[in-house]
C-alpha cells in the first residue's frame, strides 16, 4: 500500500497537523515556562495563561477546548482534596498540564485524540510524583495505534515512517514526551523549592518557639544597640516588660558594679571575635542586683553588622551555693573555724613566710579532757554546744594573724606566727588551758572540761605540715599521760617514745591476727573455807621477740587505738570456753571472773555477746563474773547501769574492780546492780601499817556489808596483810601470797596439790 495515495489516516488535515506539530514542539517550552511562572500560586492565572496561549496554535474551536479543560481541572481539584496534605503548588501544576493537554487534544485532530491518555497521565505524573503513569500511557498509546492499524490492514512501518500522518504521529508523540520531561523537571524544581520553603518556615517556627519557651533571657538589638525584641524569660529574670525596654538600650538594667574599662574590654572582644562570654552584675526592676552569665553574639549581613543577640542566665543563687560549698570545704560546719584542709593550706603559707623572714612558728595541738564524758552523760547536742563555746574562747586567746582550726571531735590546732620565745608560747598555752577550764554555762547547766596541749616549733621540730602536726600530736599525748590539764613541748625523747608506741600498736594488730595472746588464771581464795572459790582470767601477750609483755604496757595502747574491743571479745570467749572444759572435767573451780573494758561496756552489745557465749558453751550465768573498773562505770553511769542490769538478768555476777580509786558517789553505788567489791591492791599493800589505808579498807568492808555485797581483797602478798583482812572480816582474797597467775595446765596441777592442811597454814 502506498503511503501517498492509500493512507487510512485523515489526509485532509495532514498539512495542518504538520504545521501544528512544528509550532507545538517549538512553543511548548515557552508555553510551559509561562505557565510555571504565572500559575505557581493561582488557578485563575493558569486558565488565563492558557487562554492567552490559544491564538498561538493554528486552528479554531478553542472555546470547546476550554470547556473540556474545565472538567479536567475540576477532577484534579477533587483528587487533591481526596489526598490531604498535598501542597497547593502541586495541584496547580497538574491543572496547568491538563489545560494544555485539552487544548492539544482539540487542535491536534485524530492523532491528538489518540494521545489523550498520554497527556492525562502526564498530569498525574506531576501530581503523584511517579514515572509509572508514563509507562502506562506509552503502553496505551502503542496498543491503540497497533490495534487501529491492524484493523485497517495498515503496513505499520510504512505508515509510521513514510506517511504524512505517521510522521505527524511521531512528531506528536515526541512533543508529548518533550512536554512530559520538561514538566517533570519543573515539577522536581518546584518540589525542592517547596521543600526548602517548608524547611525554612519550620525552622522559623522552631526558632520562634525556642525564643519564647527557653528559660534563658534573650535580648535582640539593632546595630546601634537599641532593643528590638526580648523574650518572656527576660521579663521573668529582670522584671522589665517588653514594652518598657523596646527602643531603649541595655543600660536600663545596668548595676554600676563594673567600671567603664570592663565594658570597653567587652566591646573590644566583640569587635575582634564577633562574640563575648562572661559574667555581669545587673539590676532588676525591683532594684535587686543579680549576677548573670551572658553571651553576646554579633549577627552580620552583607551590608555589615545587622544585630546583636544577648543570651543570659541568672546565676546568683548558683553562685551562692558554690560559695557555700567552697566555704564548707575549708571550714568546720559546727564551729566555723578552719578545718583540716584550710589548716594544711594556712600552715604551708606560714612555713613559706617563716622561711622568707627567718622567723619561727608554733603548732599548738589542743585536745579536750573528759569531753567524751560530757557527750555520754548529757548528749551530743550539749557536747556540740560546748565545742562552740570552746572555739569562741580559743579565738579570744590568739592574735588575728594566727589560725584556729578544728580537726574534728574535740581536737583543735592553733598556728602561732610569729611564735616568739618558748616562754611566750608556754604563756599562750597556759591561757588556753585556763580559758577552757573555766565553767561553761549551757542553758543553766554548768560544765567543766580541761585541755591537754602539745607544741611543736618550726623549723626545729619539723620542716613540713606532716612532721609538725605529728610532733604536736605526740607532745599532746605526753601531756595527757602527765595527768592532763597541762602542756608539753615536742622533743627528741618524745619522738622516740612515739615511735616505740607506734611499733607497739603495729605489733598489737599483728598479735590479734596471729593469736599471740594467752590467758593466765589467778585463784581467788575463800578465807572462811580456806579453799579456792574461783579464779580471775588475766590476759598476757607472748611477743615472738620480747617474750611476755606486761598488761600495763599494752592495755593503755589498746584502749587508745580501739584494739581493746577485739582483744576483750577474745578474752571473754576464751574464758567461757575454758570454763566449760573445767566444768566438764570436774575441776574444783566453779566460777571465773573476766575483766571487761570501758569501751566494751559502752558498746551496748555486751549483754547480747555474753548471752550468746553462755548458750554456745552451755554455761549457767552464775559461773561467770564480769569485772568492771570504777572509772569505766562512772564514764556514763546511766548507760552502765542499763547494761549491767541486762547482764545481771542472765544470772551473771558483776564486780567493781579497783574500788576506791575512782570517783563514784554512794548514790550511784547504791543504784549499781553489783555483787562484789574488789579492794584495790594499793590500799591492801599498806593497810597493815598505814592508818589511812587501813581506814579505807575498813570503810570499804563496812560499806559492802551494809549493801550486802561480797568483798575481794586484791594484791595480798604477805601474811601480815592477810591477818589484817581476816581481822576486818574480809571474806575473799587473791594475790601472790596464795598463787601467781598460772596457765591452764599449771593451775590444774596447783589445784591438785592443794590439801586442807596446806590451806589451813594460810591462817597464820
Amino acid at each position: 500500500m502506498s503511503t501517498k495515495d492509500n493512507s487510512p489516516l485523515h489526509k485532509t488535515r495532514s498539512h495542518a497537523d504538520g504545521i501544528f506539530a512544528a509550532l507545538f514542539v517549538g512553543l511548548t517550552p515557552v508555553i510551559t515556562g509561562l505557565a510555571y511562572f504565572s500559575t505557581r500560586w493561582s488557578i485563575t492565572s493558569t486558565i488565563c495563561t492558557a487562554a492567552k496561549s490559544v491564538p498561538l496554535i493554528i486552528g479554531g474551536g478553542w472555546p470547546l477546548a476550554l470547556m473540556l479543560a474545565g472538567p479536567l481541572a475540576l477532577g484534579s481539584v477533587l483528587i487533591w482534596k481526596l489526598r490531604p496534605g498535598q501542597r497547593l503548588g502541586t495541584m496547580y501544576n497538574a491543572v496547568t498540564s491538563m489545560v494544555f493537554s485539552a487544548l492539544i487534544m482539540h487542535f491536534g485532530g485524530g492523532a491528538g485524540e489518540a494521545h489523550f491518555p498520554f497527556f492525562i497521565f502526564t498530569s498525574f505524573l506531576l501530581y503523584y510524583r511517579s514515572w509509572r503513569p508514563i509507562g502506562l500511557a506509552c503502553a496505551v498509546i502503542l496498543a491503540h495505534h497497533l490495534g487501529f492499524f491492524a484493523l485497517q490492514s495498515v503496513n505499520v512501518p510504512v505508515v509510521v515512517f513514510h506517511s504524512v500522518d505517521g510522521r505527524t504521529l511521531l512528531v506528536h508523540l515526541a512533543a508529548g514526551v518533550g512536554q512530559c520531561a520538561l514538566l517533570g523537571y519543573i515539577a522536581s524544581k518546584m518540589e525542592k523549592s517547596d521543600l526548602a520553603l517548608m524547611q525554612s518556615t519550620a525552622t522559623q517556627k522552631l526558632a520562634a518557639k525556642v525564643f519564647h519557651k527557653t528559660i534563658e533571657g534573650i535580648v535582640v538589638t539593632d546595630a546601634h544597640g537599641c532593643i528590638e525584641s526580648v523574650n518572656p524569660a527576660f521579663t521573668q529574670i529582670t522584671g522589665y516588660s517588653e514594652e518598657e525596654v523596646i527602643g531603649k538600650t541595655p543600660r536600663v538594667w545596668k548595676s554600676n558594679h563594673h567600671d567603664a574599662g570592663f565594658y570597653q574590654e567587652m566591646w573590644r572582644v566583640i569587635e575582634h571575635t564577633g562574640q563575648w562570654a562572661g559574667e555581669v552584675w545587673n539590676r532588676r526592676k525591683s532594684g535587686e542586683v543579680y549576677l548573670q552569665e551572658q553571651t553576646i553574639q554579633r549577627i552580620e549581613s552583607e551590608d555589615g553588622v545587622d544585630r546583636y543577640v544577648a543570651v543570659f542566665n541568672d546565676i546568683t543563687e548558683q553562685r551562692r551555693k558554690d560559695e557555700h560549698i567552697e566555704y564548707l570545704a575549708f571550714h568546720d560546719s559546727l564551729t566555723s573555724l578552719a578545718n583540716r584542709s584550710m589548716l594544711a593550706d594556712r600552715l604551708k603559707q606560714a612555713i613559706s613566710l617563716a622561711d622568707g623572714s627567718g622567723s619561727e612558728l608554733a603548732v599548738v595541738f589542743v585536745d579536750l579532757d573528759n569531753f567524751k564524758h560530757v557527750n555520754d552523760t548529757f548528749g551530743h547536742d550539749k557536747g556540740d554546744d560546748l565545742l562552740k563555746v570552746v572555739a569562741a574562747r580559743l579565738q579570744t586567746v590568739v592574735r588575728q594573724t594566727d589560725t584556729v582550726a578544728r580537726l574534728g571531735g574535740d581536737e583543735f590546732v592553733l598556728v602561732l606566727q610569729p611564735c616568739g620565745r618558748p616562754e611566750e608560747i608556754a604563756a599562750t598555752a597556759e591561757r588556753v588551758i585556763n580559758q577552757i577550764a573555766a565553767p561553761i554555762d549551757l542553758s543553766g547547766l554548768s560544765l567543766r572540761v580541761g585541755a591537754s596541749i602539745g607544741i611543736a616549733v618550726y623549723p626545729g621540730d619539723g620542716v613540713d605540715v606532716a612532721s609538725l602536726m605529728k610532733g604536736a600530736d605526740t607532745a599532746m599525748y605526753d601531756a595527757k599521760a602527765a595527768g592532763k590539764g597541762t602542756y608539753r613541748f615536742f622533743s627528741a625523747e618524745l619522738a622516740g617514745r612515739a615511735q616505740a608506741r607506734l611499733r607497739l600498736e603495729m605489733d598489737l594488730r599483728k598479735a590479734i591476727e596471729q593469736r599471740e595472746f594467752e590467758l593466765h588464771y589467778q585463784p581467788k581464795i575463800c578465807l572462811q573455807l580456806n579453799s579456792p572459790c574461783g579464779a580471775e582470767a588475766l590476759i598476757r601477750w607472748r611477743h615472738p621477740l620480747r617474750g611476755l609483755v606486761p598488761p600495763m604496757e599494752f592495755i593503755p595502747v589498746a584502749e587508745e587505738t580501739g584494739l581493746i574491743e577485739p582483744i576483750g571479745d577474745w578474752v571473754l570467749e576464751e574464758a567461757c570456753r575454758q570454763l566449760s572444759l573445767w566444768k566438764a572435767s570436774g575441776t574444783g573451780l566453779d566460777s571465773l571472773a573476766v575483766n571487761v573494758s570501758a569501751l566494751q561496756l559502752q558498746r551496748g552489745t555486751l549483754a547480747k555477746k555474753i548471752r550468746e557465749l553462755l548458750v554456745r558453751y552451755r554455761l549457767p550465768g552464775e559461773a561467770l563474773e564480769i569485772e568492771l573498773t570504777e572509772s569505766a562505770v562512772m564514764r556514763n553511769p546511766d548507760q552502765a547501769i542499763e547494761t549491767m542490769s541486762a547482764i545481771r538478768s542472765l544470772g551473771v555476777r558483776i564486780a567493781v574492780d579497783d574500788f576506791g580509786t575512782g570517783h563514784s558517789s554512794l548514790a550511784y553505788l547504791k543504784r549499781l546492780p553489783l555483787d562484789t567489791l574488789k579492794i584495790d591492791r594499793s590500799f591492801v599493800k599498806e593497810a597493815h601499817h598505814d592508818e589511812e589505808s587501813a581506814v579505807i579498807c575498813s570503810a570499804i568492808l563496812g560499806l559492802a556489808r551494809s549493801l550486802n555485797l561480797d568483798v575481794v581483797a586484791e594484791g595480798v602478798e604477805t601474811s601480815e596483810q592477810l591477818a589484817f583482812l581476816r581481822k576486818q572480816g574480809c571474806t575473799m582474797a587473791q594475790g601472790y601470797y596464795f598463787s601467781r597467775p598460772r596457765l591452764v595446765d599449771d593451775l590444774e596441777k596447783w589445784l591438785d596439790e592443794q590439801s586442807d592442811d596446806q590451806l589451813r597454814t594460810l591462817r597464820a
